[in-house]
């Protein structure tokens, strides 16, 4: 409070008196007395019973100091301006004011206290001053008050801004920039600017009352000490109303002198957000015996930066200190809140106090020490509701307590609501929420700790000394704590909602466990158990453990070494999903069915979602039946060998589906078998992202899919796609890509496949595509091989094997993209492509093995081959002049053949001794067999061509094999050699607009060939004929009718004409009579 002396109006010794009656002009020299305008060194007074001196647009007027007496009145026009450069001692015998008013001051233009001569008040205001929406007032270099809005016994004062108000812009302000004691309004629009006061910005005095619809905005460029509001009575920001305090002591004083206080804002208070401010944000004061009221309405907005405290809301005597958001308030959102508690509730007296956040309201708090405290150190009650949203350490860290409740009474008079709906998120703190005795909880909404940041310390996300109820509406998820998540060390911690621990971050030390309690946890039908980023293991069954909910293990952190760990029977049921990840260590697993245990899930299984699944994703010695979904990602690498899932001992059927590798990677081996695995109809295992290979099949396993199995289809898949050294039978689909040396390698044992197997259809599928060194049935399936960077298809003994591949379906072999080497059948090995099968080869062959074809042979490369001899009993076909060497061909070997201009070609097929093949008469354009291309006559073996067009030409036509009645599409290409070469018309134009004085116009072209033709209206034709093709200027074609004509533009080349190509012009215009 500043201790003021009371002004008196001492009479002036004016240099300069108003005097007109009439004429308002400020600049007429007539209109003052003595005669003359007011200069810097006259003090002016405007006396009552005169005329409005206005200060018209383009005047700058002049004054040492200003005076408009009761009754009287100023105004300054738009474009005008009054800059008062001095003082007059208004009170002996030292203080001084540049002006007074205790009339009407109203200004459109600018009014300017200057800066250059120091004074105690900068304007002392006693009756109605108005700023209007153009007009603008700067006050500098007072050392008391820039501007006293005074109680006086002689006038009422107001003051209302739509305008520009600065104080404080270049020079000190003193003591307060604005002592309000009767009423100031900031409209709309209004700016008001306040910088460099030394003890207070704004003084809103008892019995006074300050409404802000504008912008209000302290220390935002220089320090101002002290508060930057300073409340003893009422002070309203309305809902258009902008507050930004910096630079101050407190940024807002709401404390009792006299009477009831209250602040309320229905607008935007901003606090600390360029320059710290070293006092509380809102200090909300009780000190007597009246009641101190802070009220945030719906819609408004509060933010505290980088000041000590954010709130503080205080009770040190018997009335009541209330504070109620139905807006937003931030809190250390931009920056640091000094050693401080963002929101302080403290009861120290016999009053009560409240802190309600209402419904849709909404609290942020960050970047303090602890995030809302409340205190209670007298008997006085205290009561804190929360029925909106309070986010505490969401983007900043908190040095103590998230949320705290104590009392130092023997009751508990300190109650925390969290209302049905209500949200308390809290991170970034040493302990989340800590409810001491005797103090109650009661949670019906949603408290979520340590979403997104870790607690600090080695203190649990929740500690519970007092009574704490979650109700069957409530949500509580503690995550990220270096120890237990919720301790409970006193009463009971009552769940009737769900609880989720460690959702994404550390939830238990070395030796805490996630949820310390010492009774037991049981998941119910329906109910939700989320146990993550512990350090030991999330769950270990040794009893039967049956779930029809949720389990989530390690979502987003450590589940420890070992996720779920069963010895005896557990059955995920259809509606129950258990959720792995996070799981590190040696010989760690994700979930670990033990000997002689049996595990059936007909729900959903997740094992490394997305961190670790540990070194074995699962891990099976038992009987384990999968009708649900299982997907096991993130396998931890290790000096040991690691897995995806490990099928060790027992069985492990499969009518669902197993996907592994989707996101990261599965170790060294994706699924690795060493006893029996059935992937029945209906399942499906997708594998991706192993190190070493994606599918193992060891000596001893037995593996047969009767579903589907993909390798590598969205990522790299290690070294071997799939890698079968023991029993493989594949009834179904079965692809691989994505892997760097072998696609497919059959190593010593036996492999059937009566189903499909794409190998490097999509991606690479290494240095060999297929490596066969055992012995492989193609019986009735399809096999390609494509994306092998050195041999795409190998058959080989190698050592101890048998190199036996037997093809009575379908093999193609470097489809879209060659290798070095395409095809490749080793010394010692054997290959038969049997009657009725396919052999597709888009790329070169090299045999030095055992070879035959009963079927068909398809050969596409320009690349050489090499050949130790083929017996050929089947068709070959040859779409590239590169004819394999040493074939014995005793059937149908098809060659690449031409034709000139569509005629007929002759020896079209090569046909053995002992052909076995007959050829369809009607060849065609497409595979489809739909589109007649010409004629086959197999007596001549000729072929005429029809509707071809020049040059290359791929036909296909049907053959039979007359012993087995194999129906097969063959293929070959033909050159078809002369045609006319192209006509092209670059443009044409018309010269002019037909229609008197042109009645005749030209039409003009720019033309390639050597026949064109113009046609048009009522028959119009004109044409131009070369004998040599060429490009050609075409002129002055005259015609004398409107419409549209066409050029037609043809070529003669050595099968004739061509195709004619066209092009229209419009002739615009009227006949001529």
């Amino acid at each position: 409070m500043l201790l003021l002396l009371p002004l008196s109006i001492t009479p002036l010794l004016a240099q300069k008196t108003w005097i007109s009656s009439g004429s308002g002009s400020w600049n007429t020299a007539g209109n003052w007395s003595p005669n003359g305008v007011p200069t810097a060194s006259d003090e002016v007074v405007i006396p009552a019973g005169t005329a409005t001196p206005v200060i018209e647009s383009g005047v700058t007027a002049l004054a040492k100091y200003v005076e408009v007496q009761l009754g009287a009145s100023l105004s300054i026009s738009n474009g005008g301006s009054l800059s008062v450069v001095g003082s007059k001692v208004i009170s002996d015998p030292i203080y001084t004011a540049a002006f007074q008013n205790l009339g009407t001051v109203n200004t459109s233009g600018l009014l300017s206290i200057s800066s250059s001569v120091s004074k105690t008040y900068g304007i002392v205001n006693d009756g109605a001053f108005t700023i209007n929406g153009t007009g603008e007032v700067q006050i500098d270099n007072t050392n008391l008050i820039g501007f006293w809005n005074r109680i006086s016994v002689l006038s009422t004062a107001s003051v209302t801004n739509s305008g520009k108000f600065y104080l404080g812009g270049t020079a000190s302000l003193g003591a307060a920039a604005i002592y309000n004691e009767v009423a100031i309004r900031n409209n709309a629009g209004g700016e008001l600017k306040i910088d460099r006061a030394s003890s207070c910005n704004i003084n809103n005095r008892a019995g006074s009352s300050f409404v802000n619809s504008g912008t209000i905005a302290i220390g935002q460029t220089t320090n101002s000490s002290g508060p930057g509001i300073y409340n003893f009575s009422t002070f309203n920001n309305q809902a258009t109303g902008v507050i930004k305090i910096d630079r101050t002591s407190t940024a807002i004083f709401n404390l009792i002198d006299t009477g009831p206080v209250s602040f309320t804002n229905a607008g935007s208070i901003q606090i600390g957000q360029q320059a710290t401010v070293n006092g509380p944000g809102i200090h909300n004061l009780s000190s007597g015996s009246y009641a101190v009221t802070f009220i945030n309405t719906s819609g408004a907005d509060i933010r505290a930066d980088r000041s000590n405290t954010g709130i503080y809301n205080e009770n040190t005597g018997n009335a009541t200190a209330s504070f109620t958001n139905s807006g937003t308030i931030h809190v250390g959102q931009a920056n640091v809140i000094n050693s401080a508690p963002g929101i302080h509730n403290i009861a120290r007296a016999s009053g009560s106090l409240t802190f309600q956040n209402t419904s849709l309201a909404e609290i942020k708090i960050d970047r303090v020490s602890t995030g809302l405290q409340n205190e209670a150190q007298g008997p006085g009650p205290m009561s804190c509701t929360n029925a909106g949203k309070i986010h505490i350490g969401q983007t900043g860290p908190l040095t103590s307590v998230g949320l705290l409740n104590t009392s130092y009474s023997a009751t508990p008079i300190v109650t925390f609501t969290n209302t049905g709906g209500a949200e308390l998120l809290i991170d970034n703190a040493s302990v989340g929420l800590q409810n001491e005795s005797p103090t109650t909880f009661t949670n019906a909404g949603s408290i979520k700790i340590g979403t997104t940041s870790t607690q600090s310390f080695y203190s649990p996300g929740i500690t519970n000394k007092g009574n704490f109820t979650n109700q069957s509406t409530g949500l509580i998820a503690v995550e990220r704590v270096n120890t237990s998540a919720i301790h409970h060390s006193q009463n009971t911690l009552t769940n009737s909602g769900t609880i989720t621990i460690g959702i994404s971050a550390t939830a238990g030390g070395s030796y805490a466990p996630s949820f310390l309690s010492s009774s037991t946890v049981v998941n119910g039908t329906g109910a939700v158990l989320q146990i993550d980023n512990c350090t030991r293991g999330g769950i270990h069954s040794s009893s039967l453990f049956t779930n029809a909910g949720l389990i989530d293990i390690g979502k987003n952190g450590s589940g420890g070494v070992y996720g779920l760990q069963s010895s005896a029977t557990l059955s995920n049921q259809v509606s129950g999903t258990i959720t792995i990840d996070h799981i590190s260590g040696s010989n760690s697993w994700g979930l670990f069915s033990y000997y002689g245990s049996s595990l059936t899930n007909d729900g959903i299984i997740t094992i490394g979602r997305s961190y670790s699944g540990g070194q074995t994703g699962l891990y099976n010695y038992s009987t384990f039946t999968n009708s649900g979904s299982i997907t096991i990602d993130h396998i931890t690498p290790n000096t040991y060998s690691v897995h995806g899932l490990y099928n060790a001992s027992g069985t492990f059927t499969n009518t669902g589906l197993i996907t592994m590798g989707t996101s990261s990677t599965l170790g060294d081996w994706g699924l690795y078998n060493v006893a029996s695995f059935s992937n029945n109809s209906g399942g499906e295992i997708r594998i991706n992202r192993a190190g070493i290979t994606g599918l193992r099949n060891e000596s001893g396993g037995n593996f047969t899919n009767s579903g589907k199995v993909a390798i590598g289809a969205t990522a790299g898949t290690g070294q071997w796609g799939l890698w079968n050294q023991g029993q493989f039978t594949n009834n179904s689909d079965l692809t691989v890509d994505n892997v760097t040396i072998t696609g497919l390698r059959n190593q010593g044992n036996t492999f059937t496949n009566s189903g499909t197997i794409k190998v490097g259809s999509n991606s690479s599928s290494g240095s060999w595509g297929f490596w066969n060194e055992g012995t492989f049935n193609n019986l009735n399936g399809s096999i390609s091989v494509d994306r092998a960077t050195e041999v795409n298809f190998e058959n080989a003994k190698g050592f101890g094997g048998t190199g036996v591949f037997i093809n009575k379906a379908s093999l193609s072999i470097s489809t879209g993209t060659p290798a070095t080497l395409g095809f490749y059948n080793e010394p010692g090995a054997t290959f038969s492509n049997s009657a009725c099968a396919a052999l597709t080869l888009y790329d070169n062959l090299s045999n030095v093995g055992g070879m035959t074809n009963q079927g068909i042979m398809i050969v596409n490369t320009s690349k050489p081959h090499s050949n130790t001899g083929i017996t050929n009993d089947g068709v070959i076909s040859y779409l590239q002049a590169n004819a394999i060497p040493n074939i014995t061909n005793n059937d149908l070997i098809i060659a690449p053949i031409s034709s000139n201009c569509g005629n007929a070609s002759s020896t079209v097929l090569q046909v053995g001794g002992s052909n076995s093949f007959s050829v369809a008469t009607t060849w065609y354009k497409d595979a489809a067999l739909t589109q007649p291309a010409g004629t086959y006559d197999a007596g001549s073996n000729t072929f005429t061509a029809s509707g071809l067009n020049s040059g290359l030409n791929l036909l296909y036509f049907a053959v039979t094999d007359n012993v087995t009645n194999c129906v097969k599409t063959a293929s070959v290409a033909l050159q078809v050699a002369g045609s006319a070469t192209s006509a092209t018309i670059q443009n044409v134009s018309v010269n002019a607009t037909l229609g008197s004085p042109n009645c005749a116009v030209e039409l003009n072209g720019q033309v390639s060939g050597t026949v064109f033709t113009f046609t048009g209206p009522n028959g119009y034709v004109f044409s131009n004929v070369y004998r040599k093709a060429g490009t050609y200027t075409l002129n002055g074609f005259r015609v004398t009718e409107p419409g549209v004509y066409t050029l037609t533009a043809n070529v003669t080349g050595d099968c004739g004409l061509g195709t004619p190509v066209t092009q229209t012009i419009t002739v615009s215009g009227t006949k001529c009579p």
